[in-house]
């Protein structure tokens, strides 16, 4: 069976290492504010990152945003970011 992504965490994590922009998923989640298992454990417990580590995700992107990518990669990023709000609980 092969693995899809359905959070959007998982689909930035995954677009990221595809891309070779992060190397693992103790980065990632280094990424997010946290420590280096984090991620891991998110997945296991089918739980989503807090509203800080969303915030701190959202700004580790924008700074990527800022270099040199090739205008897809930049536009599923920029996508990412649009979506980043509408995880997090008001």
């Amino acid at each position: 069976m092969i693995y899809e992504p359905t959070t959007l965490a998982d689909k930035i994590y995954r677009f990221l290492v595809g891309n070779a922009l992060v190397r693992s998923s103790a980065e990632y989640s280094r990424w997010m504010g946290r420590s280096r298992t984090y991620h891991n454990t998110l997945r296991q417990q089918h739980r989503s990152p807090s509203p800080e580590a969303w915030t701190n995700l959202a700004s580790a992107l924008g700074l990527l945003m800022e270099r040199p990518l090739q205008r897809p990669t930049k536009a599923v990023l920029a996508a990412f970011l649009a979506d980043i709000p509408h995880e997090v609980p008001q």
